[in-house]
Parts: structure tokens; C-alpha cells; sequence
């Protein structure tokens, strides 16, 4: 299953806009909207995406369920320690979203300098083992 980067792209732009629609004070149905779809996918899709599953139901409701997961987390935490402002449990649930995507990119960026790297034998090179009694050949 290939994945590129538009997932985790669209992770941190989500989490930007809705940090964004917080820092103006907007109001109106699109803060909702784009603040509910992001609690409720966007964390939890940044840190399973990193489990590679083939199952994209499977994906999705581990996303939904670890997002919520995060969201309480963050919220339990900012309560206890008496920190707790809407602002500061969406910065903090944003900075997570973004941290994950950003580890599946750099996953991804190292994965493929690494196989850019790697030595290949050419088809020339396979067809001459081959002919020297080698398992390459025709």
C-alpha cells in the first residue's frame, strides 16, 4: 500500500487552520466544523498512520479512538495542573497532530534516501552472473 504525503499534510494544515480559527476568535458553524473534524481524526490518524496498517477500517477506528484518547489526555493534563484554557488544549493537541506527521515524513524521507542509496546490481551486470552458473540468469 503506497502512502505519499498528502495525509500527513493535510494532518498539520487542519491543525494550523483550526490554531488559526482559535488565535482570531472566529466564530460561526466552519470553527466548529473544522474544530470537531480535527479532534476527532487528526491526532489520533497522525500517530496510527505510524503502524503501517493494510486495513484502512482497522486505520480509521484506531484513528477516531486514539484522537479522543489524545483530546482527554491533553485536557486531564492542562486540568490538573490548573493550566486549562480552550486555546492552550488545542495549541497542545495541535503541536501532538503535527509531531506525528511529522515523524511519518521523516520516516518516509529516510526510507527513500535509503533506497536511493542502496547499490543495485544493473541488468547487464545480472545477465553476465548468469551466464557464470550464478541464480541471476535466464
Amino acid at each position: 500500500m503506497s502512502r505519499g504525503l498528502g495525509i500527513p499534510l493535510a494532518i498539520a494544515a487542519s491543525g494550523m487552520i483550526t490554531a488559526l480559527l482559535f488565535a482570531t476568535n472566529a466564530a460561526g458553524p466552519l470553527r466548529i466544523a473544522v474544530t470537531i473534524g480535527f479532534l476527532v481524526c487528526g491526532p489520533g490518524l497522525a500517530w496510527v498512520r505510524l503502524l503501517r496498517l493494510l486495513d484502512r477500517m482497522t486505520e480509521w477506528t484506531l484513528a477516531v479512538v486514539a484522537s479522543i484518547s489524545i483530546d482527554v489526555a491533553v485536557a486531564t493534563a492542562l486540568l490538573t495542573t490548573g493550566l486549562w484554557t480552550p486555546g492552550r488544549a488545542i495549541g497542545a493537541i495541535v503541536v501532538l497532530a503535527i509531531g506525528g506527521s511529522m515523524v511519518e515524513v521523516g520516516s518516509m524521507i529516510s526510507s527513500f534516501s535509503s533506497k536511493s542509496r542502496a547499490r543495485r546490481p544493473t541488468d547487464e551486470a545480472v545477465k553476465q552472473r548468469g551466464k557464470a552458473g550464478n541464480d541471476y540468469g535466464e
